[in-house]
């Protein structure tokens, strides 16, 4: 996860091009055409050994000919010739070189060495490589057009970003027809170097990027990528569109790309058979838990980013629809349904507000229908009361084109209606040409609309899958099993090695029921009562790309699910599993048949349990319990199997998401002598944050924050409590424990840059613990944590009146200077080294 480099791709002073032409249908010719017609402010540099001038432009001979080093290079020749010119340009000081060439990986085993010796040329000077067998990138706004495109897009607030140099082509076709603008559009290639993980870390903070849209083929780094997109996801919308979901797909991927060529062992033997759809719901799994939105067309993809940039996300799924026609209304509203949304139920405060506003002219139900003949004063009224309906989520408004009331006067009236609502307000103006007049006046007025009602009803539920997720990525679980009761680590291992140790690939049955039993899942010792309890399958396999991954639901006896499974990815916590089987029929299934709910949290709880095995037990690499026994004695195994592999990584480093690290737990000493437990930060501890900031003074709150706030609330607080562990690290330290648990009285706080060189960090100390070492301890803790990462400046700021602060940075070390951040505010810095601080 390294941005080094980025700013010479996308905000270059000086660009060479290695392979002009000016052969008509060449490469080499349409890329210097874009490069010279983009509107660049700063020197474009051709390398060509027989050609004098390119529009106006002087040519050099060779790489060693240019007059400057320059920060991008564009590469356009035959692939044999391209490592030696990426040599060429690495020993000449270029920073950033895009090789669009073609005949790489995606050509076999030659192609191959050919991407190891690029790496080999580039990597030595620190050069970044985007590439090869790619169409190139567009920063319009820049004046950069690096590509063989067909066209320049216009400036915008869309960033897009492909596997598919085609797909970036279609994409801007689409856009050009719409209007629609791009920050940035990047076509990726066979990803040596530059990856869908660097494009999320950069455009995550790129002021200019409102939405990051993604094509997706096959993923190469699990972790890189989730922790990447679960920050980016943070910040702003992602959108992405997953192909290969088919057999012949996925062929024609690895083809063109080489995509997904270096994957490993795939799914278990015994879901071979559907592989396939396996590998596409895991990507589906890992873009939710991620926090995106997945579509599946090109219009989703853009009314998805329009749709989250008009609207407010609405609380859930139960939408309103307003309709001057019964038939618009019945389409919506079966496309709501049969897309998992709920028709609200109008409250009779609301049915009464309609009807004297509205006499007769309404059907009296949802849909509301309030005739053909509705113009904008109708429209407007019936809007009103709509969305001060509290059993609402949100309001479709539907036109179709009569003659007897003006499409344009009902937009104007819906717009005026719907200025800052209490829900979100979609539209839907039907017909072609006639429709089109009041759609742009509406979404001018920051009103979203569609074409059709289908259309319609899926961007609303795009939003409700948005907040869904939203919730779901503000999870960030723990490794050690806070929802389990206890677990025996080393009695599961026990069992797993003595079947290792025998040269076995499957545990023995007893060994399986004592890996199970060690993570309180009992084997059942009698088969159950078929009317009184359900049966389901529950485990984890190891996927090629994301490592292992947890089901539930359908087993070989469950006739009532047919074939449904829920995937997930570890680690879980109880929320998070909840919200997995809330997801599958499963979970309907187990609140119907049990209202109490017992039977559903007993399940989610089985599922944290498999969750904490994936975790530990590295060489489990298939687990299956079918069937689970769900009734009222509780959960029990009725049969259970365990496939295990010799010489894996630990579980912790096989997930895609880095689970909470256990082994950083400890204790910190005062200058008393008082050791104070300290652990890594949890998503359970926001409450304890929150309390803990009710204890700082004023005065505290001001020099930490550097504004006078006067509450924590649960937005700050969960997010500087679910942290990603990969990426970044907060310690807190706790109080012994009382009778009211345990508080925190201080928290120290490292957020490194995607290259892992210079990390930021923040200590605070309650005020009622200030003056006992603790702000010095902590100190001393961040700073041998950063050392202990590879992380070469620490650094912070400080407002100039904090002296106290000051005044312990100078004692550890770090040097003190002014910043860009204010007038009152120094930056602090220290240098970090191999050596280690003071012990604590």
């Amino acid at each position: 996860m390294s941005l080094r480099g980025f700013d010479a791709f996308f905000a270059p002073r000086s660009i060479a091009l290695i392979g002009p032409s000016e052969r008509q249908g060449s490469v080499g010719r349409a890329v210097a055409a874009n490069l010279f017609g983009a509107g660049f402010d700063g020197p474009i540099l051709p390398v060509h050994p027989r050609l004098e001038s390119l529009h106006g432009a002087p040519v050099y001979r060779d790489v060693a000919s240019l007059p400057i080093a320059p920060d991008l290079a564009v590469i356009a020749t035959p692939a044999a010739t391209v490592p030696a010119i990426v040599r060429q340009l690495a020993d000449r000081g270029a920073r950033a070189v895009v090789i669009l060439s073609a005949g790489f990986r995606e050509r076999g085993p030659e192609g191959a060495a050919l991407e190891r010796a690029v790496l080999d040329a580039a990597r030595p000077r620190g050069m970044r490589v985007m590439g090869p067998n790619c169409i190139g990138f567009m920063a319009p706004a820049r004046g950069v057009n690096a590509s063989f495109a067909h066209l320049t897009p216009r400036a915008g607030d869309l960033a897009f970003v492909s596997q598919s140099g085609a797909m970036v082509a279609a994409m801007l076709d689409w856009a050009a027809d719409r209007s629609v603008g791009f920050s940035r559009a990047v076509s990726l290639g066979n990803m040596i170097d530059v990856d869908l993980g660097d494009l999320l870390d950069d455009l995550a903070l790129d002021r200019d990027t409102r939405a990051i849209l993604l094509y997706v083929e096959a993923i190469a780094s699990a972790r890189k990528f989730m922790s990447a997109a679960r920050a980016a996801a943070r910040r702003k919308p992602v959108l992405v569109i997953k192909a290969g979901s088919v057999a012949e797909a996925a062929r024609a991927a690895r083809a063109h790309t080489g995509a997904g060529a270096n994957e490993g062992e795939g799914p278990p033997p015994s879901a071979r058979a559907t592989s396939l759809a396996t590998s596409d719901a895991v990507y589906e799994a890992a873009f939710r838990r991620a926090g995106m939105l997945r579509v599946h067309t090109m219009a989703e993809l853009f009314d998805g980013a329009e749709t989250l940039a008009r609207s407010r996300v609405p609380a859930g799924n139960r939408l309103a629809i307003l309709t001057n026609g019964g038939g618009p209304g019945v389409l919506a509203t079966d496309s709501l349904i049969t897309q998992g949304g709920v028709l609200a139920e109008l409250r009779p405060q609301t049915r009464e507000r309609l009807e004297a506003k509205l006499g007769s002219a309404w059907s009296r139900d949802n849909p509301v229908d309030i005739l053909a003949d509705a113009r904008g004063e109708r429209y407007a009224a019936a809007l009103e009361a709509l969305l001060a309906d509290r059993g609402a989520d949100a309001v479709l408004v539907l036109q179709a084109p009569t003659s007897l009331a003006p499409s344009l006067e009902a937009a104007e009236a819906i717009a005026t209606a719907a200025h800052e609502p209490r829900v979100p307000v979609l539209a839907c103006f039907m017909g072609g040409a006639s429709g089109e007049p009041a759609r742009r006046w509406l979404v001018e007025h920051g009103v979203p609309s569609y074409e059709t009602p289908e259309a319609a009803t899926r961007a609303f539920l795009h939003l409700v899958e948005y907040r869904r997720n939203r919730t779901e990525l503000q999870e960030t679980p723990p490794s050690v099993a806070l929802d389990v009761p206890s677990c025996d680590r080393d009695a599961a291992r026990i069992a797993i090695d003595r079947a290792l140790a025998a040269g076995r690939e499957w545990l023995l049955d007893d060994e399986a029921a004592a890996v199970l039993a060690a993570y309180g899942v009992p084997m059942a010792t009698a088969p159950a009562d078929s009317a009184a309890s359900i049966a389901l399958a529950i485990g984890l396999f190891s996927d090629a790309t994301f490592g292992p991954i947890l089901f539930c639901g359908a087993g070989r006896s469950s006739i009532d699910l047919a074939g449904d499974r829920a995937l997930a990815l570890p680690p879980l916590n109880f929320a998070l599993a909840r919200h997995v089987l809330e997801r599958a029929r499963i979970g309907a299934l187990l609140t119907s048949r049990d209202p109490s709910g017992a039977a559903f949290d007993a399940v989610a709880s089985t599922l944290v349990r498999i969750s904490q095995i994936a975790i530990d037990q590295g060489a489990v690499v298939e687990l299956e319990v079918d069937p689970l026994q769900v009734g009222p004695a509780g959960v029990m195994a009725g049969a259970a199997r365990v496939r295990v592999a010799p010489g894996l990584p630990p579980g912790e480093e096989r997930l895609a998401i880095r689970p909470y690290p256990r082994e950083l737990e400890g204790s910190i000493e005062l200058r008393d002598g008082h050791r104070l437990p300290i652990r890594p930060i949890r998503p359970e501890d926001e409450p304890r944050l929150q309390e803990a900031f009710r204890r700082l003074t004023p005065e505290d709150v001001r020099l930490r924050f550097f504004s006078p706030l006067r509450v924590l609330h649960h937005d700050l607080a969960a997010q500087l409590a679910q942290i990603d562990y990969d990426r970044a690290m907060a310690f807190v330290v706790l109080e012994e424990p009382s009778d009211d648990g345990s508080n925190i009285v201080g928290v120290a706080r490292l957020t490194a840059d995607p290259d892992r060189e210079r990390a930021e960090y923040a200590v605070t100390v309650r005020s009622d613990w200030k003056g006992r070492g603790l702000g010095h301890a902590l100190m001393r803790k961040m700073i041998d944590y950063a050392r202990s990462k590879d992380i070469r400046e620490l650094f912070g700021y400080v407002l100039r009146e904090n002296e106290t602060m000051l005044a312990m940075s100078r004692e550890l070390g770090f040097t003190v200077t002014g910043s860009d951040e204010g007038p009152g505010v120094v930056r602090v810095s220290l240098a970090l080294t191999a050596a280690p601080s003071q012990p604590l």
